[in-house]
C-alpha cells in the first residue's frame, strides 16, 4: 500500500520526486512525438485529392493543346 508523502524520508521524497518528473518528461516527449508525426504524415485522402487535382489538370492542358491545333486551316484531299 502507498505510504503518504509526509511520512517519507527525505531521501525517498527526493527519489519519488525525480522519478515522477522522469515519468511527466517521458509521456511529455511522447505526446509532442505522436503529434509531430500526426501533422507530418497527411492522410491518404490529401494525397489522392492532390493526385486528382493533379490529373485534371494535365486532361485541361492535354485538351487545350488538342483543341488549339484541331482549330487550324484545313487541307483539301
Amino acid at each position: 500500500m502507498l505510504r503518504n508523502l509526509d511520512n517519507l524520508s527525505a531521501e525517498d521524497r527526493r527519489t519519488y520526486r525525480r522519478t515522477v518528473r522522469g515519468l511527466f518528461l517521458f509521456y511529455s516527449v511522447a505526446i509532442v512525438i505522436a503529434v509531430a508525426v500526426n501533422f507530418m504524415n497527411r492522410p491518404a485522402s490529401d494525397l489522392r485529392a492532390s493526385n486528382e487535382t493533379q490529373t485534371a489538370r494535365v486532361k485541361a492542358t492535354t485538351e487545350s493543346t488538342v483543341g488549339s491545333l484541331s482549330t487550324g486551316p484545313v487541307r483539301n484531299q
